[in-house]
């Protein structure tokens, strides 16, 4: 089985599971609503659980900056921004040392001392500029993707359906360590993002190098648990949140690594036309 089918079987099991996650949550909210008793409540208690227990001045000062930071999705289009951004310089260095190597051939000059020959740009110092800079776009790219299919899922499509309050409006007792939010609850917004984000890079990026995708991914996690954290979010937002955001990013990444094989396909027809015109 080819690694981009495994990549398509992972994306469906993902949306599989969040479906099944929709079911059950729907089915625990009817269960709630005729009974009185709660599914829901049974998360309130694991909030107020997390507050008596697990808050410390340490971790606050350290996780609400980390939940801040992802409002909005800032934090992880900040990011994607500035690996396009080193994509894009890294193809323009590799263009330059492309047009000065065709200015070695075009002056015939394939002699001179060993520092001139030295000082010459070479063949797979160019090859490796392109093979990064392709790499960055792609994986600043898979993210953009990631981040946009997150944004439709979560915040236009699923919250509005759902109309599901906050915990502190639900929860009196509850402390709420950040601002109030003014959108719904489930899923969560900033559990999403990450995880498209992080998913998207880490499936990008190219064998051998998808270690540098696991900070992304921890940090992804470490912004869904500050969101229960801070008591803006039930449970359930954040595991379906994090789902939705890891099919989104598992998408954004085919759909990006796909337009890198059309792009490299095109560049090598291109070249192939321009060695026969010059023949």
């Amino acid at each position: 089985m080819s690694l981009a089918r495994k990549k398509i079987y992972l994306g469906a099991a993902v949306f599989a599971v969040l479906f099944c996650c929709l079911c059950v949550l729907v089915f625990a909210q009817s269960a709630a609503a005729a009974d009185g008793t709660a599914a829901i409540s049974a998360e309130g208690q694991f909030l107020l659980w997390l507050q008596e227990f697990a808050r410390h001045p340490i971790l606050t000062a350290i996780l609400v900056p980390v939940s801040r930071s992802a409002d909005h999705g800032i934090i992880w289009i900040v990011l994607a921004v500035v690996l396009l951004a080193l994509g894009i310089v890294l193809a323009a260095a590799g263009r330059r040392r492309a047009a000065a190597r065709q200015v070695y051939r075009e002056a015939g000059d394939d002699s001179g001392t060993e520092e001139q020959t030295a000082a010459k740009p070479g063949a797979q110092g160019r090859e490796r500029l392109r093979r990064a800079a392709r790499h960055l776009v792609t994986v600043a790219v898979a993210a953009g993707i990631a981040l946009l299919l997150s944004l439709l899922f979560v915040n236009i499509l699923i919250k509005p359906a759902a109309m599901r309050a906050r915990p502190y409006t639900e929860i009196e007792s509850l402390e709420l360590l950040v601002p109030e939010e003014k959108d719904f609850s489930f899923p969560s917004g900033h559990s999403s993002s990450g995880f498209a984000f992080a998913v998207a890079v880490f499936f990008a990026l190219p064998k051998g190098k998808k270690r540098l995708g696991i900070p992304a991914i921890a940090y992804a996690a470490v912004v869904a648990y500050s969101r229960l954290y801070v008591g803006v979010h039930y449970p359930t937002d954040v595991i379906i949140g994090a789902l939705i955001g890891t099919g989104c990013g598992i998408l954004g990444a085919l759909i990006a690594v796909k337009l890198r094989k059309i792009f490299e396909k095109a560049e090598m027809e291109r070249s192939r036309k321009a060695d026969r015109t010059e023949q």
